[in-house]
């Protein structure tokens, strides 16, 4: 009996010493922790090890759990600054989780094989996830991250369905997440802030108009585009940028101005003063001086911006149906520019009217040109085929590709909306109004699509 005593004596240290302390919550969960600098560490109860005995003489952890902030030992507070690798491994009876604030690091594995656990909430200071640490988490549907930067990874949602987790950030951090990977993988990337409104107005509605602007969701990629009305030319945007049309993600209220001016010829009356001055010197005698002061009438032409004879370039196509010119515009002459022709989905292009076949192809705009471009069928032979999808919900235009791509937005006159590298599986954006419009991936084939 006495060496069974001492067997059992010599045992328990491993178990008690594992731990620094334990705290119960309310529900009846039990957790251990270990006191570290700067707080307490969430710890496995049995071992500093792998896990093999898994909670051999412990309680799992069940139910929505909250890891509280703030734990008591010896009569002293700590903050919760981390949790330890395996901290809560092959906790399957979990539903929810949420980690507090406070928490910079979760250790590997440290919630690996909670495969009842639903919902993940990460704290705003939370820095690093290690390996394996939300690894087969096979249920998870949501998980809520209050971080703005996105926290460094290593392989931490292995074997993790992240196609069917949808993903919550901050609103400001939107573009961050949708295009850092592993974040970028998950099904989706969504924000729960309320819509931001564009608006996007002329400074001048005798000058031009502007299309887009509106309430979005935040980081919704909208198009705003500057139209000059006769006589007026667009010179940039109200927070100086020049591009148009432009590419803006919503991230936050704005009001933006396309700023139109005026092509002025105006004529100045220039005063020039003639001094001429007659002499007589005869006998060496100033006889007399005449001084003439004639004012004339000089036309100067001023214009606020060098505008050089300008000429209509159009770029059309033999069959709509088929695909479109792309780069009418109207340009100084002497102009070098590029135009092409685009082809729809199940055609491909042929040739220019005039017989060239380079696509796209370099012009110089000398004179009012016309510029046709031809299509074939690509035939039941050869069929067109997008790996990308197109579709419309709504006011969005939600585009499925690889990532990488590049992505171009065409209204059904041929003029460029936008154009992005796509940065995640799936794009959502905003076209300025309704109407057709037409999407090119990459050099491929363009699909039509309608915004009612």
């Amino acid at each position: 009996m006495k060496k069974l005593l001492l067997t059992i004596a010599l045992l328990l240290p491993s178990l008690v010493w594992a731990f620094d302390f334990q705290v119960s919550l309310p529900g009846g969960n039990t957790l251990y922790f270990d006191t570290v600098d700067g707080g307490a560490k969430l710890v496995y109860p049995n071992t500093s090890g792998v896990p093999s005995n898994g909670w051999v003489g412990y309680s799992q952890p069940t139910g929505s759990m909250v890891i509280p902030s703030t734990v008591q030992h010896d009569g002293r507070d700590y903050t919760v600054v981390e949790i330890g690798r395996y901290a809560l491994y092959d906790c399957q009876g979990i539903t929810s989780l949420t980690v507090p604030e406070g928490v910079t690091t979760i250790g590997n594995s440290a919630f690996y094989y909670c495969s009842g656990m639903t919902e993940l909430r990460l704290p705003s200071t939370l820095l690093s996830i290690g390996s394996q640490a939300i690894g087969y988490c096979d249920a998870l549907t949501d998980i809520w991250i209050d971080a703005l930067t996105p926290p460094a990874t290593s392989n931490s949602f292995y074997g993790a369905l992240t196609a069917n987790i949808t993903l919550h950030v901050p609103y400001v951090s939107y573009q961050t997440y949708s295009t850092t990977a592993p974040w970028s993988n998950f099904g989706s990337v969504e924000t729960d802030a309320e819509e931001f409104t564009i608006t996007a107005l002329p400074n001048n509605p005798l000058r031009g108009t502007v299309l887009g602007g509106g309430s979005y969701a935040p980081g919704t990629l909208v198009a705003l585009q500057a139209n000059a009305a006769e006589g007026c030319f667009f010179a940039c945007w109200s927070d100086g940028d020049t591009v148009n049309p432009r590419a803006l993600t919503v991230t936050e209220d704005r009001v933006l101005k396309g700023m139109f001016f005026e092509k002025v010829h105006d004529t100045m009356n220039v005063t020039v003063g003639v001094h001429d001055t007659v002499t007589n010197t005869v006998h060496d005698t100033t006889v007399a001086i005449l001084h003439v002061h004639d004012t004339v009438r000089v036309p100067v032409v001023v214009h606020d911006t060098v505008s050089p004879e300008m000429f209509g370039l159009q770029v059309l196509s033999a069959d709509r149906n088929a695909g479109i010119g792309v780069g009418s515009a109207m340009l100084p002459a002497g102009t070098t520019v590029e135009i092409c022709a685009l082809p729809l989905e199940g055609y491909r292009f042929a040739s220019w009217t005039d017989g060239n076949t380079d696509n796209p192809r370099t012009v110089t705009v000398m004179e009012h040109d016309v510029y046709m471009a031809t299509f074939s069928n690509l035939g039941i032979q050869m069929p067109s085929t997008l790996d990308w999808h197109a579709s419309v919900d709504g006011k969005y235009l939600k585009i499925s590709s690889r990532v990488g791509e590049c992505l171009r937005v065409f209204d059904a006159q041929g003029r460029r909306i936008l154009s992005l590298t796509t940065t995640s599986l799936d794009t959502s954006l905003m076209l300025p109004s309704a109407g057709v419009y037409l999407v090119q991936l990459g050099d491929g084939p363009a699909k039509k699509i309608v915004i009612d």
